[in-house]
């Protein structure tokens, strides 16, 4: 499994993209709850400005690419630094986080692994 994919996957289960139907995330099909940052995305974003994807696959695939885009770009930035920045910085919420991303890549990953780490094995 990819570890940024992995890290996708738990920010979705923390936003219950894929659990729960009434989520701002499943009906958003954001499993990263994305802001809308373009014109063009903007006309059919939320009220909250939460972007709208017609498909779930078009929503992940938009996460993995801006949790790919930070970890390029700020590679020391760690896994609770990026779980805060997407609104799940608890205790509770990183452990949940951390406890599936371990399962997905079979290893041990503490809260303050850095995104270059995540990625280099």
């Amino acid at each position: 499994m990819n570890p940024i994919e992995a890290l996708a996957l738990a920010i979705g289960n923390l936003n219950e993209a894929f659990t729960n139907p009434e989520s701002q995330a499943f009906q958003c099909g954001n499993p990263g709850l994305l802001p809308a940052r373009t014109l063009e995305s903007l006309g059919t974003a939320t009220d909250d400005g939460i972007r709208r994807f017609t498909m779930l696959q078009g929503g992940l695939k938009a996460l993995v690419d801006a949790l790919a885009k930070e970890a390029k770009w700020h590679p020391h930035r760690t896994i609770s630094q990026v779980l805060n920045a997407y609104g799940h910085g608890s205790e509770f919420e990183i452990r949940e986080a951390l406890a599936f991303v371990s399962m997905a890549l079979g290893r041990i990953l503490k809260p303050d692994t850095n995104l270059k780490s995540l990625t280099e094995q």
